[in-house]
């Protein structure tokens, strides 16, 4: 296999709707660990939200979480790179945002503080939220108002909403902040309930994209662009894909995923990672 480093994104991809990883997919996996590749789970996730379902999947040293932000420790989930907001930035953000009917939840670094999550703004959470807190064991404080400790180690502002469209709050945050920031808006993770679908809209510093934790790790270990492959199926996969040596959609993607990717595989309710990494081990792709 030509490529040193693998990245693979989680929901849609890795994970099936039930959120569980299929038992062809585990196996390439594995295979292509054995076969000396370094596989990094890359995922708007969180490192505590992603271990559970990557526990099978031992031998993983590290990931990429939150898009990007965050570099950790598979087995510890100690911090090793990150990319944090300014703090005045943290509270242009909420205040852009606090008036939404949805509560404003920002991400903080996990180890440099006691809680995950920071639910802010006038909104409420969602339902969805508090299932997703509760179904992930996620730390969250509440706090309406903020000081100034409340602005430091923050690494994503992000909204869950019931509405069916954010893209018109894409296009304010990007007129309001311009090149300062990085964001996107795309549905929520597959739920297997009847609970109502959401839309994420999510804000980072720029620069801040699954490439810029694929790479940060890559420097680690001196490996070069052409030298690293991603599997994806979201818009937040799309740097990373326009960067790598090898670019895989998922079958179920996004069309805009499809149309940038090198090659198309199987979705993710047929083992299409496994799929994948067959034809990156055979030297097809």
């Amino acid at each position: 296999m030509k490529y040193r480093l693998l990245g693979i994104d989680l929901d849609g991809t890795l994970l099936r709707p039930d959120q569980r990883i299929d038992d062809r997919d585990a196996a390439a996996v594995r295979d292509a660990i054995d076969a000396g590749v370094t596989v990094v789970p890359c995922t708007g996730r969180a490192w505590h939200e992603s271990a559970g379902a990557l526990a099978e999947l031992d031998a993983i040293d590290q990931g990429v979480f939150i898009t990007g932000a965050l570099v950790t420790e598979m087995k510890t989930g100690t911090v090793t790179d990150h990319a944090a907001f300014e703090p005045a930035m943290v509270r242009d953000l909420v205040d852009t945002l606090a008036d939404l009917p949805e509560a404003v939840l920002v991400f903080r670094v996990p180890d440099r503080i006691d809680h995950d999550y920071l639910i802010t703004g006038n909104g409420e959470v969602t339902p969805n939220t508090r299932w997703w807190f509760e179904h992930t064991g996620a730390r969250s404080v509440e706090r309406r108002e903020l000081n100034g400790e409340d602005l430091e180690h923050c690494v994503r502002v992000a909204v869950v909403s019931t509405a069916p469209d954010l893209q018109h709050l894409v296009a304010d945050m990007r007129d309001r902040h311009g090149d300062r920031i990085e964001t996107h808006s795309f549905e929520g993770v597959e739920r297997v309930d009847e609970m109502e679908p959401v839309q994420i809209l999510e804000v980072f510093p720029k620069g801040v994209t699954k490439w810029r934790g694929l790479r940060a790790v890559a420097d680690r270990l001196g490996i070069e662009d052409e030298q690293v492959a991603v599997i994806g199926d979201q818009i937040n996969d799309l740097p990373a894909m326009r960067h790598a040596g090898c670019s895989v959609a998922m079958g179920n993607a996004v069309e805009s995923v499809k149309q940038a990717a090198d090659h198309v595989t199987r979705p993710n309710t047929d083992a299409g990672v496994a799929h994948a990494i067959r034809q990156m081990l055979d030297g097809t792709w």
